[in-house]
């Protein structure tokens, strides 16, 4: 038990006894703690700024608040009247309590006609709340309109009893064909009966993990109802204010205890974090909740849908770690974990980078948590360069609100389970596959064993933990091209090189902005940003840009980085502010297509196409004005020369940028550079070009220019050997 910095009176416990009854965690739903994991995992994996993830998590919660509050209002008479007020105008007006209770959590749905009938409301209506929230030019809002709907997605998958019927492994409802789903008994009733809304419930695995592909792909849907560009600014939204929101959202649902399934609910902690939400809370989330909700939660526009613009998202392994026991061994009563008291212990476990905190239980020194379960895909976020790093962190709950308010942040206590000196937590590293098949129980003991048993450090805050580890790959359903009409195309590979440009350069900043203009992820470990006047040299670590997500480098004495959006280069300036200094990306795979080596056949060929206005045996020619490609097998190989000219003065050069394959086509991008002003050149005609190398695969050809604000196509329509298309923002060639 903590020692407790406020004294109740007999009043406010009361207060506190009834707001229990309806506090955030009542709603029938995953518990909080796990639709915050899950909006925080795929959103991360697109490519999202700290702060907009957080605002979308936000956004995933107040569904929950807002139906939980009807019950707060409710029974707050008598001397609870000023409480239920103040949380009614915080969580009003009624009618957005009643929208939410209806709407946003697939409940009370007797049959597949009901359920249906409700998914394409919600299709619907998010089309139309995220189409919105682009005419008004509002990031904020669209974050709140995908954070608002994953919520309803990944309920369907809590409360519904899709995950007990057989759809050949893991699957989301959009995987499934209309016919195939009609043939099935979907329903969502008798939740205290089939709801799998925390960890030791049957059948939360499975929900889980359906509910993670299911997240994945409702972002992918709603990102393809938007422009890419305002995409982009919602996925990078920055807003300090979150991080506070966050550290409520958490706690509010702790101390009732449903952050993840049942524990220990503290109810002076509880009234103090409420009393200062009330007077704290982030107005401006709230209110782009209220602002939407209407929009998703109204009858939806009648006609046909256009057609979804659905991704296939590709099985992975999965991590389970599940704990038996947490007990405290240094039980000497002279220095204990909770001097005077029973300790109050809860786990964050890390995943790499990711952390997974898990349900508080108050006054126990022994625990054994049905609930304390962490699910984790793997997969190159998660396991970078195929090693998966996994450390086990135990706490005691130690200061008044988790250090939620402001006035009275403090530490919790590290609990010491790892029994070499100098470390406290279990660490492991190593190949995922370690803990394959039926797993390993694993005990780790901060209590050091010697000649005379064992002995403490003295500090008292010595335990023992035990949990059950494991990696599997659970059956995913097949997948299939044709879906309930609709065309869904598979989750794209990662790529060793795509579409991926330098979008700015801010020299006072010291920030370069990356942007991947692929519709595949690109593996950029081992890539280089170069600034080209000083020579200078950033190789970036393991690391995957998502499609159409941004990383900020970052140098400079104020320069930091966070691994994910933000790369830390340096402390020292790099870009030269006074002088053209411009920035070069380069990867590991373009510089094996520079063809260097030419026979004599293929040297004739290459000029006579260089000077020949665009046009060679075998070739296609078209484009751009002032452009041109032309291709021509030579045995095994096929060589592509780019022109950019002619020019009219010589100083021009033209260097290979990129050269990869994207759907269906072999990618080529050049850049022109021109000489400096006042520079003495050549009044003559030049015409620049590159001569690539590529296999004779069968595959078309797309050249550009990418030097400018927009590329610039140099191959126009012709045969499978230099077919192009235009695509100058994120997404499949059209």
């Amino acid at each position: 038990m903590r020692g407790r910095m406020l004294r109740l009176t007999l009043i406010w416990v009361a207060v506190t006894v009834a707001v229990l009854a309806g506090w955030p965690g009542q709603a029938s739903a995953f518990d909080v703690g796990y639709h915050s994991d899950l909006t925080f995992e795929v959103l991360s994996r697109e490519g999202f700024a700290a702060d907009a993830t957080g605002a979308a998590v936000v956004a995933n919660y107040l569904d929950d608040g807002f139906e939980s509050a009807k019950t707060v209002i409710a029974e707050a008479g008598g001397i609870l009247a000023p409480l239920g007020h103040a949380w009614g105008n915080l969580y009003g007006p009624a009618s957005a309590r009643d929208a939410s209770d209806l709407y946003l959590h697939f409940d009370d749905l007797p049959g597949t006609a009901e359920v249906s009938a409700a998914w394409d409301r919600l299709v619907r209506n998010t089309r139309r709340a995220a189409q919105e929230a682009e005419r008004r030019q509002d990031p904020a809002g669209l974050l709140s309109v995908l954070g608002a709907s994953l919520h309803t997605v990944q309920d369907f998958y809590s409360h519904s009893n899709w995950s007990n019927l057989d759809w050949g492994g893991d699957a989301t409802w959009f995987d499934v064909p209309a016919a195939e789903r009609e043939a099935k008994a979907i329903r969502s009733v008798d939740h205290a009966a089939t709801n799998k809304d925390h960890a030791g419930r049957a059948g939360f695995d499975t929900a889980y993990r359906q509910a993670f592909y299911a997240s994945y792909q409702w972002t992918r849907l709603i990102r393809s109802w938007v422009g890419a560009g305002f995409w982009t600014g919602a996925a990078g939204l920055a807003d300090p204010s979150v991080s506070l929101e966050l550290h409520y959202v958490r706690y509010l649902s702790w101390y009732t205890g449903h952050w993840k399934g049942p524990g220990t609910d503290s109810k002076d902690d509880l009234l103090a974090v409420g009393q200062a939400y009330l007077r704290e809370a982030n107005k401006n989330l709230i209110g782009k909740w209220k602002e939407y909700c209407p929009l998703l939660t109204a009858s939806p526009d009648p006609g046909a849908l256009p057609p979804l613009g659905l991704t296939y998202p590709v099985g992975r392994p999965w991590l389970s770690l599940r704990t038996l026991e947490a007990k405290q061994t240094d039980d000497d009563l002279i220095w204990d974990i909770d001097v005077g008291g029973k300790a109050d212990f809860y786990a964050a476990i890390k995943v790499g980078g990711r952390t997974y905190v898990e349900q508080m239980y108050e006054d126990h020194d022994s625990v054994r948590p049905s609930n304390w379960l962490t699910l984790a895909p793997v997969d190159q976020w998660s396991c970078p360069g195929g090693t998966l790093a996994v450390e086990y962190v135990l706490w005691d709950e130690d200061v008044l609100g988790g250090g939620a308010l402001p006035s009275l942040r403090g530490q919790d206590d590290l609990c010491d389970i790892a029994e070499p000196l100098q470390a406290k937590t279990w660490v492991w590293s190593g190949a995922p596959g370690t803990f394959g098949g039926g797993g390993q129980e694993i005990t780790t003991d901060g209590l050091r064993r010697n000649v005379h048993c064992c002995e403490s450090d003295g500090d008292g805050d010595e335990a023992r933990v035990t949990f059950l580890i494991r990696t599997e790959t659970p059956q995913r359903r097949p997948y299939s091209a044709a879906v309930q009409g609709e065309t869904i195309a598979a989750e794209a590979p990662v790529a060793k090189s795509g579409d991926v440009r330098i979008t700015s350069i801010d020299k006072v900043g010291e920030v370069v902005t990356v942007t991947n203009y692929d519709v595949r992820a690109v593996d950029m470990t081992g890539w280089r940003l170069v600034s080209v006047t000083g020579n200078q040299t950033f190789r970036f670590p393991s690391f995957t840009l998502r499609a159409g997500a941004s990383v900020r480098v970052r140098s400079g004495p104020k320069a930091t980085g966070n691994g994910q959006t933000e790369l830390f280069w340096t402390k020292r300036y790099v870009w030269n502010n006074e002088v053209d200094d411009p920035g070069r990306l380069e990867d590991s795979e373009t510089a094996k297509h520079a063809a260097t080596d030419l026979s004599a056949e293929e040297k004739a060929w290459v000029e006579t196409v260089r000077r020949g206005g665009g046009t060679g045996a075998g070739g296609a020619a078209g484009g751009a004005a002032g452009g041109w490609a032309a291709v021509k097998t030579f045995g095994d190989h096929r060589l592509v020369v780019v022109v950019v000219g002619p020019q009219r003065t010589g100083g021009y050069g033209l260097s290979l940028t990129r050269v990869y394959t994207s759907q269906g086509l072999w990618c080529i991008d050049v850049t022109l550079s021109k000489p400096k002003p006042g520079a003495i050149t050549t009044q003559a005609l030049t015409y620049p070009y590159v001569v690539v190398k590529i296999p004779d695969d069968g595959l078309g050809v797309r050249a550009r220019e990418v030097g400018g604000q927009e590329p610039v196509e140099l191959t126009g329509a012709g045969d499978r050997r230099g077919r192009g298309c235009r695509r100058s923002r994120p997404g499949p060639c059209r």
